[in-house]
């Protein structure tokens, strides 16, 4: 059972989607500059070690992933996907799903450009991501319908991605939508 003191206040004031975000880690000293590292240079090799953090993470918190039938992530835009050469949060959600025996789906993409979140403030954070993803059209309604998802991503700043996502999947009528990150920005 949650108490108001468990929730933050930037989700006590946006009355999000999910049901609940958990970070494993604070975004900052080494840990900022290795997740910068792993985006922007092409660590790869960097998602074991931190897919073993979030693991470990859930085996201290098991009812993280309580109920989840789906595992998804933050889709990139084909552009920044080849710009990037890979989507970090696929890589994450992948070796995530693959230990838990949980099927990873892309159930979203992203339907226009938006500016990048970090070069955002706050209030224009939250209103770059609004209608910015949908229900990719080969995912059949019933693979969403009822079902627990689990959104991974490796940075959570204001939950500003992680709510629209999750609007999109509670409005398409998935089960509950819970979300996991690596680090969590302040």
């Amino acid at each position: 059972m949650h108490t108001s003191e468990d929730v933050c206040a930037e989700c006590r004031a946006m009355r999000p989607f999910f049901s609940s975000a958990r970070s494993t880690c604070m975004y900052e000293g080494a840990l900022k500059e290795l997740i910068h590292k792993f985006k922007y240079n092409n660590r790869r090799m960097l998602s074991g070690t931190f897919a073993g953090i979030m693991l470990d993470f859930i085996k201290e918190n098991p009812d993280a992933v309580e109920g989840i039938d789906i595992i998804t992530f933050v889709p990139l835009r084909r552009n920044r996907a080849l710009a990037r050469g890979f989507n970090q949060s696929k890589l994450l959600a992948s070796l995530i799903g693959k230990s838990l025996g949980i099927p990873v789906t892309e159930c979203l993409e992203k339907t226009r450009l938006t500016k990048n979140q970090n070069e955002l403030s706050r209030e224009n954070r939250l209103v770059n991501l609004k209608g910015a993803f949908r229900i990719r059209p080969d995912i059949e309604e019933a693979v969403v319908r009822g079902a627990g998802i689990l959104i991974i991503d490796d940075v959570m700043t204001t939950g500003a991605t992680l709510n629209e996502m999750s609007r999109v999947l509670i409005d398409r009528s998935a089960g509950k939508v819970r979300c996991l990150t690596l680090a969590r920005g302040i």
